[in-house]
């Protein structure tokens, strides 16, 4: 019976530091995360738009590199503050601190939105910070392409079901 109120009150504890970090999230992460995100846009730069690789420099085109430097020139300020911010939270949930799967839940697709619209700065940057980032949104990534398969997959599978198929008599021969 101890044992299993250990066990519970782990389990709570990491729940809580999961909402903890989704709380960390709202409050500085996403309001530092707009301010960078105006500046952008009154710089005329737009967010990343390629395809996502193993976050090395050269997983870059020298294109993407050039448009990552001028984006990082605005960061000092509130869009450091906000990836630094990611960074921790991203922390909590690598090294266990706080459960994985309300983490997912809460903020998962808004996580792995941020890190792949930033891609090109966290691959600049790979080998200095941000390693708990990229964990966490490799793991986040796979499991939200697997829920978005299993959807298409039951969505198939219910086109599937309705149709109706016809079969054609054959010409037979009385016998």
């Amino acid at each position: 019976m101890l044992k299993e109120d250990i066990l519970t009150r782990n389990r709570r504890e990491a729940c809580e530091k999961a909402l903890e970090a989704a709380t960390v999230y709202v409050r500085e992460f996403i309001p530092n995360y707009n301010k960078y995100y105006l500046s952008l846009k009154q710089a005329n730069l737009s967010l990343y738009t390629g395809s996502i690789g193993d976050f090395s420099v050269n997983s870059l085109t020298l294109a993407e590199k050039q448009r990552a430097l001028a984006r990082m020139k605005l960061l000092p300020g509130a869009g450091l503050d906000a990836l630094n911010s990611l960074d921790l939270i991203a922390s909590t949930f690598v090294h266990g601190l706080a459960d994985d799967n309300v983490g997912f839940r809460t903020i998962g697709r808004s996580f792995c939105g941020t890190v792949a619209n930033n891609y090109d700065i966290f691959a600049l940057w790979r080998n200095a910070h941000f390693d708990d980032t990229e964990r966490l949104y490799q793991i986040w990534r796979k499991r939200i392409s697997k829920e978005e398969l299993e959807a298409a997959r039951t969505k198939l599978d219910q086109d599937i079901a309705k149709i109706e198929e016809e079969t054609l008599e054959q010409i037979r021969p009385d016998i």
